[in-house]
Protein backbone atom coordinates (compact mmCIF):
# COMPACT_ATOMS: atom_id res chain seq x y z
CA UNK A 1 0.00 0.00 0.00
CA UNK A 2 2.96 2.32 0.56
CA UNK A 3 3.62 2.40 -3.18
CA UNK A 4 0.48 4.50 -3.70
CA UNK A 5 2.00 7.32 -1.68
CA UNK A 6 4.10 8.14 -4.75
CA UNK A 7 1.92 6.55 -7.43
CA UNK A 8 -0.98 8.80 -8.33
CA UNK A 9 -2.02 7.16 -11.60
CA UNK A 10 -1.56 4.08 -13.78
CA UNK A 11 -1.88 3.62 -17.54
CA UNK A 12 -4.53 1.29 -18.91
CA UNK A 13 -4.76 0.82 -22.71
CA UNK A 14 -3.06 4.19 -23.08
CA UNK A 15 -5.43 6.07 -20.78
CA UNK A 16 -4.53 7.49 -17.38
CA UNK A 17 -6.43 6.15 -14.37
CA UNK A 18 -5.95 8.09 -11.15
CA UNK A 19 -5.56 5.91 -8.06
CA UNK A 20 -5.83 6.69 -4.38
CA UNK A 21 -5.88 4.42 -1.30
CA UNK A 22 -9.34 4.06 0.19
CA UNK A 23 -7.84 4.68 3.63
CA UNK A 24 -6.84 8.25 2.72
CA UNK A 25 -8.57 11.05 4.58
CA UNK A 26 -10.38 13.86 2.78
CA UNK A 27 -7.39 16.15 3.39
CA UNK A 28 -5.00 13.64 1.82
CA UNK A 29 -7.27 13.30 -1.20
CA UNK A 30 -7.53 17.08 -1.51
CA UNK A 31 -3.74 17.37 -1.78
CA UNK A 32 -3.83 15.36 -5.00
CA UNK A 33 -6.29 17.85 -6.50
CA UNK A 34 -4.67 21.02 -5.20
CA UNK A 35 -2.02 21.71 -7.85
CA UNK A 36 -3.41 21.34 -11.36
CA UNK A 37 -2.60 23.00 -14.69
CA UNK A 38 -4.14 22.72 -18.15
CA UNK A 39 -2.01 21.72 -21.11
CA UNK A 40 -3.91 22.77 -24.24
CA UNK A 41 -3.73 22.76 -28.04
CA UNK A 42 -3.22 18.99 -28.11
CA UNK A 43 -3.17 17.29 -31.53
CA UNK A 44 -6.26 15.31 -32.41
CA UNK A 45 -6.72 11.76 -31.15
CA UNK A 46 -4.17 11.69 -28.33
CA UNK A 47 -4.30 9.50 -25.24
CA UNK A 48 -2.48 10.05 -21.96
CA UNK A 49 0.33 7.65 -22.92
CA UNK A 50 1.28 10.01 -25.77
CA UNK A 51 2.12 12.64 -23.15
CA UNK A 52 4.28 10.37 -20.97
CA UNK A 53 7.57 11.99 -22.02
CA UNK A 54 6.22 15.46 -21.31
CA UNK A 55 4.86 14.24 -17.97
CA UNK A 56 8.31 12.97 -16.99
CA UNK A 57 9.96 16.20 -18.10
CA UNK A 58 7.67 18.42 -16.02
CA UNK A 59 7.55 15.99 -13.05
CA UNK A 60 3.79 15.51 -13.29
CA UNK A 61 2.07 12.96 -11.07
CA UNK A 62 -0.79 12.29 -13.50
CA UNK A 63 -2.09 13.50 -16.87
CA UNK A 64 -5.77 13.15 -17.73
CA UNK A 65 -7.29 13.91 -21.14
CA UNK A 66 -11.07 14.28 -20.73
CA UNK A 67 -13.63 13.11 -23.27
CA UNK A 68 -16.77 14.76 -24.53
CA UNK A 69 -19.75 13.66 -22.46
CA UNK A 70 -21.47 12.02 -25.44
CA UNK A 71 -18.42 10.25 -26.89
CA UNK A 72 -15.72 8.13 -25.28
CA UNK A 73 -13.75 8.03 -28.53
CA UNK A 74 -13.42 11.78 -29.01
CA UNK A 75 -10.90 13.32 -26.56
CA UNK A 76 -10.88 17.02 -25.81
CA UNK A 77 -7.91 19.13 -26.98
CA UNK A 78 -6.46 19.67 -23.51
CA UNK A 79 -5.23 17.69 -20.51
CA UNK A 80 -5.38 18.16 -16.74
CA UNK A 81 -1.86 17.82 -15.35
CA UNK A 82 -1.54 17.18 -11.60
CA UNK A 83 1.53 18.06 -9.54
CA UNK A 84 2.67 17.27 -6.02
CA UNK A 85 3.34 20.89 -5.05
CA UNK A 86 2.82 24.47 -6.16
CA UNK A 87 6.56 24.86 -6.75
CA UNK A 88 6.64 21.91 -9.14
CA UNK A 89 3.63 23.26 -11.01
CA UNK A 90 5.11 26.74 -11.42
CA UNK A 91 8.35 25.24 -12.71
CA UNK A 92 6.44 23.12 -15.23
CA UNK A 93 4.46 26.08 -16.56
CA UNK A 94 7.75 27.76 -17.40
CA UNK A 95 8.73 24.87 -19.70
CA UNK A 96 7.78 25.18 -23.37
CA UNK A 97 6.28 21.92 -24.66
CA UNK A 98 5.48 20.68 -28.16
CA UNK A 99 4.11 17.48 -29.65
CA UNK A 100 4.02 16.46 -33.32
CA UNK A 101 5.48 19.86 -34.23
CA UNK A 102 2.55 21.60 -32.51
CA UNK A 103 3.26 24.02 -29.68
CA UNK A 104 1.31 23.36 -26.49
CA UNK A 105 0.15 26.05 -24.07
CA UNK A 106 -0.29 26.14 -20.29
CA UNK A 107 -3.42 27.53 -18.65
CA UNK A 108 -5.15 27.68 -15.29
CA UNK A 109 -8.02 25.19 -14.81
CA UNK A 110 -10.46 28.11 -14.45
CA UNK A 111 -9.62 29.16 -18.02
CA UNK A 112 -10.99 25.96 -19.55
CA UNK A 113 -14.23 27.68 -20.57
CA UNK A 114 -12.25 30.18 -22.68
CA UNK A 115 -10.57 27.44 -24.73
CA UNK A 116 -11.92 26.35 -28.09
CA UNK A 117 -13.41 22.89 -27.65
CA UNK A 118 -12.20 21.93 -31.14
CA UNK A 119 -8.52 22.95 -31.14
CA UNK A 120 -7.85 24.11 -27.57
CA UNK A 121 -6.68 27.62 -28.47
CA UNK A 122 -7.97 30.49 -26.30
CA UNK A 123 -8.49 32.96 -29.15
CA UNK A 124 -10.41 30.64 -31.49
CA UNK A 125 -14.14 30.68 -32.19
CA UNK A 126 -15.43 27.06 -32.30
CA UNK A 127 -17.99 27.99 -34.97
CA UNK A 128 -15.20 29.12 -37.32
CA UNK A 129 -12.50 26.69 -36.20
CA UNK A 130 -10.80 24.83 -39.03
CA UNK A 131 -9.87 21.92 -36.76
CA UNK A 132 -12.97 19.79 -36.68
CA UNK A 133 -12.59 17.24 -33.90
CA UNK A 134 -15.92 15.55 -34.48
CA UNK A 135 -15.71 12.01 -35.84
CA UNK A 136 -16.61 11.65 -39.51
CA UNK A 137 -19.93 9.92 -40.05
CA UNK A 138 -21.71 9.11 -43.31
CA UNK A 139 -24.43 11.59 -44.19
CA UNK A 140 -26.87 8.72 -44.67
CA UNK A 141 -26.73 5.56 -42.57
CA UNK A 142 -27.72 3.45 -45.57
CA UNK A 143 -24.68 4.61 -47.57
CA UNK A 144 -22.32 2.47 -45.48
CA UNK A 145 -20.14 -0.03 -47.32
CA UNK A 146 -20.80 -2.72 -44.76
CA UNK A 147 -23.44 -4.87 -46.43
CA UNK A 148 -24.38 -6.82 -43.32
CA UNK A 149 -25.06 -3.65 -41.36
CA UNK A 150 -27.04 -2.20 -44.24
CA UNK A 151 -29.10 -5.36 -44.50
CA UNK A 152 -29.87 -5.29 -40.78
CA UNK A 153 -30.64 -1.57 -40.91
CA UNK A 154 -32.94 -2.00 -43.88
CA UNK A 155 -34.76 -4.90 -42.25
CA UNK A 156 -36.33 -2.61 -39.66
CA UNK A 157 -37.24 0.28 -41.97
CA UNK A 158 -40.84 1.02 -42.96
CA UNK A 159 -41.60 0.40 -46.67
CA UNK A 160 -41.98 4.13 -47.34
CA UNK A 161 -38.54 5.04 -45.94
CA UNK A 162 -36.30 6.76 -48.56
CA UNK A 163 -33.48 4.36 -47.72
CA UNK A 164 -35.44 1.65 -49.48
CA UNK A 165 -34.73 3.41 -52.77
CA UNK A 166 -30.96 3.59 -52.11
CA UNK A 167 -30.35 0.18 -50.61
CA UNK A 168 -30.09 -2.81 -52.94
CA UNK A 169 -31.19 -5.06 -50.09
CA UNK A 170 -34.64 -3.54 -50.45
CA UNK A 171 -34.79 -5.03 -53.95
CA UNK A 172 -32.87 -8.33 -54.16
CA UNK A 173 -31.23 -9.24 -57.45
CA UNK A 174 -33.67 -12.07 -58.12
CA UNK A 175 -36.65 -9.79 -57.65
CA UNK A 176 -37.94 -7.65 -60.50
CA UNK A 177 -40.72 -5.15 -60.18
CA UNK A 178 -43.46 -5.80 -62.72
CA UNK A 179 -46.15 -3.47 -63.85
CA UNK A 180 -49.76 -4.49 -64.32
CA UNK A 181 -49.21 -4.59 -68.08
CA UNK A 182 -46.27 -7.00 -67.69
CA UNK A 183 -48.34 -9.20 -65.41
CA UNK A 184 -51.06 -9.30 -68.09
CA UNK A 185 -48.55 -10.50 -70.68
CA UNK A 186 -48.16 -7.32 -72.70
CA UNK A 187 -45.66 -4.48 -72.72
CA UNK A 188 -46.53 -1.12 -71.33
CA UNK A 189 -46.25 1.52 -74.08
CA UNK A 190 -43.31 3.88 -73.73
CA UNK A 191 -43.76 7.65 -73.75
CA UNK A 192 -42.21 8.00 -77.22
CA UNK A 193 -44.48 5.34 -78.78
CA UNK A 194 -47.65 6.71 -77.29
CA UNK A 195 -46.72 10.21 -78.40
CA UNK A 196 -46.05 9.12 -82.01
CA UNK A 197 -49.41 7.38 -82.25
CA UNK A 198 -51.06 10.50 -80.86
CA UNK A 199 -49.38 12.59 -83.59
CA UNK A 200 -50.54 10.28 -86.37
CA UNK A 201 -54.11 10.34 -85.09
CA UNK A 202 -54.15 14.12 -85.39
CA UNK A 203 -52.96 14.01 -89.01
Amino acid sequence: MDQFDNTWAVLCTGHCLRVCPASYSSDQRAIRRAHVALLANLPRGLVAADLSEIADEVSAKSVNIPFFYNSYTNPKPYAYVHFSSATTKESAIGITCALKSIGLTWHKPAEVSSLCHRCGRPSCNPDNCASSRAPQRPSHPWSSNHDKLRELYNKHLPPSHPAKRHNHFAHPANFQQRSYADAAGRKAPSWSHSRSRFSRSRS
